[in-house]
């Protein structure tokens, strides 16, 4: 859209400069022979005082187009930002994995630990330790295993998120080769998806539908991602947007923008859709 609008100022940049030498004979004429009463002089005339209203115009509309440009650049500028944010999420949790394994590393001195305050009868200083050890453990989910590092963890922590919430949490994925996607990328991709599902998850009253459906499949060089959540409305649209239900919406509607941004850059094809009551996402790369 940047793009777009760079080539849009300069076509009118063009336009102005020859209305501008064209709008020059309307101050020559018009003040020397305004009132000669010669035919050419007042055809040049009304063709100088159109282009005069043409220039109006385009300045308009130029100052349109500078003010969408700058809305533009913030929203690619934020979108950055929040890719930015998806990415540390991401190392957080690997960091999580890191420590965890180390704790589970150090299991067997614990287990000497502990063997030895049971021994002594110290069955407040074991409580106390075990505590410690415990508040040290950080909650993830190593079960999911999709070949790719960065969709097992943000898979995983989705899942813990539906459980602690009440929300049925359905997997079904084959294995995954390499993928030309950044990082960051899948980070943002998954993430906001899953996130728009388990917020629309919670507002759900009736139980049976409190439920997300994960299904990924890849063929080659295809990749088909679907995800189905159980909602009580579909979100309002604005041509093939869809807009949030958040009241502060300045601050909101940026991820399903992120999220249509990168299928755009992988030429994807994404739709959406209702059915038998579950909202349905459904994402096609043909060349990964």
């Amino acid at each position: 859209d940047i793009e777009a609008f760079q080539w849009v100022f300069v076509l009118c940049g063009v336009l102005l400069s020859a209305l501008v030498l064209e709008y020059q004979k309307l101050l020559k004429y018009g003040l020397l022979y305004s009132t000669a009463g010669i035919p050419v002089i007042q055809d040049v005339l009304k063709g100088s005082l159109i282009s005069f209203l043409t220039m109006i115009v385009l300045v308009i509309v130029m100052t349109f187009l500078i003010w969408k440009n700058r809305n533009i650049m913030g929203q690619n500028t934020f979108l950055l930002m929040k890719e930015e944010m998806e990415k540390q999420k991401y190392e957080e949790i690997r960091a999580s994995i890191e420590q965890n394994k180390e704790l589970v590393h150090d299991t067997k001195n614990h287990y000497l630990v502990i063997s030895e305050y049971v021994k002594n009868q110290e069955y407040e200083k074991l409580e106390n330790y075990v505590d410690k050890i415990r508040r040290n453990f950080v909650k993830i989910n190593p079960q999911i295993y999709t070949g790719n590092h960065v969709v097992d963890l943000i898979l995983g922590q989705k899942r813990i998120l539906a459980v602690q919430k009440g929300i049925d949490f359905q997997l079904d994925v084959t294995p995954l080769s390499s993928l030309t996607m950044e990082e960051r990328e899948i980070c943002s991709l998954f993430g906001n998806l899953l996130d728009n599902a388990l917020e629309a998850c919670e507002k759900v009253t009736d139980k049976e539908r409190k439920k997300i459906s994960i299904k990924i499949e890849q063929h080659m060089q295809m990749l088909f991602l679907e995800i189905k959540n159980g909602t009580d409305k579909l979100p309002a649209k604005s041509g093939h947007t869809f807009l949030t239900s958040k009241q502060d919406k300045s601050l909101h509607g940026y991820g399903l923008k992120s999220v249509e941004r990168i299928v755009t850059r992988y030429d994807g094809d994404l739709a959406y859709e209702m059915e038998d009551e579950m909202f349905v996402v459904s994402i096609t790369f043909f060349d990964l």
